[in-house]
């Protein structure tokens, strides 16, 4: 499924297409043996992967997709309202960092020689991984840029509405726009003291661009983003009190899992309406609708997420 690869799949140092989540497809059926329709449903999808990723991995295939036929095709009419995207090297969600695997060797070595070669291993791996991306880079580029034509096609074939389409790129390059924030704190005055709060840094207007995709006004996106409400009390008196620099970072990291989740799980719907019970079965006979059997027949098949055991 060129859908779920494209918004559930990723690059690793294994493998250039693992899957980051895990599915159960119910494949419906007739007495007769004739498929009724499908449903799929999925589990534990990587969310940490939407915020950072090891050094010769990458984030889900989505984001280099839109991003290389960006390039090439500014004026398609599906990214008229994102003509603000930048080439994915310069979005800090799509860069790698230095992972476990690849700082991991600065630790003691407990196990012997067996635990050193196999921690050599791994670093190893994740260097010749980020070789052949950078080396790469070109051929990679082309490659997303096929996938991307792949992607919209089958956004198409489920009858996704232009305009939904153009929400979805609206909301993965607003996920970008606000992994590229910086907070910083600065002293303010407050009945009388001076309290450290956090503020966002908002010089290449990264903050109005958020804004604008979301369709939401700056102001309350930025106190949202700043600080955190509490309410107590039988009245249910709420308290609003400014975060750290981190705990902000925290905060916009889990809104863009939030928001990449929810994106997820709308095209898994979307997905599961256009192959559902009513279509299949106009689909099997030729557009007239079947007596659908009393009997609830069906195959399970669960498909294990791809996180790789590095054994």
């Amino acid at each position: 499924n060129p859908l779920m690869e494209a918004f559930g799949n990723a690059r690793t140092i294994r493998n250039d297409n693992s899957s980051r989540f895990g599915k159960f497809v119910q494949l419906e059926y007739d007495q007769d043996g004739s498929i009724k329709g499908a449903r799929t449903r999925h589990f534990l999808l990587e969310k940490s992967r939407i915020v950072k990723h090891g050094r010769g991995e990458r984030n889900y295939h989505a984001f280099y997709q839109m991003c290389a036929m960006f390039e090439q095709a500014p004026d398609d009419p599906v990214f008229e309202d994102i003509q603000m995207l930048k080439p994915s090297s310069e979005y800090k969600y799509l860069n790698a960092v230095k992972s476990q695997a690849v700082e991991i060797d600065k630790r003691p070595v407990r196990g012997g020689k067996a635990a050193k070669k196999k921690r050599d291993g791994v670093k190893i791996m994740a260097d010749r991984a980020a070789e052949v991306i950078e080396k790469r880079g070109a051929s990679l580029k082309k490659m997303d840029r096929t996938e991307y034509l792949e992607t919209a096609k089958s956004l198409t074939d489920i009858r996704v509405e232009i305009e939904d389409q153009k929400n979805i790129w609206r909301v993965l390059t607003a996920i970008l726009t606000m992994g590229n924030l910086e907070f910083v704190s600065k002293e303010v005055e407050e009945d009388g003291r001076s309290i450290t709060v956090c503020d966002v840094q908002n010089e290449n207007g990264e903050l109005e661009e958020v804004a604008n995709l979301l369709g939401v006004e700056m102001k309350p996106l930025k106190n949202a983003l700043c600080k955190r409400t509490i309410k107590a009390g039988r009245r249910g008196s709420v308290t609003t009190l400014p975060l750290s620099v981190d705990e902000a970072i925290k905060s916009r990291d889990g809104l863009a899992k939030a928001m990449y989740e929810a994106l997820f799980e709308w095209l898994l719907d979307r997905i599961n309406q256009a192959t559902g019970t009513a279509v299949a079965a106009i689909v099997n006979q030729g557009g007239k609708k079947k007596k659908q059997s009393k009997k609830n027949l069906f195959i399970g098949i669960l498909d294990i997420f791809g996180f790789e055991m590095l054994e």
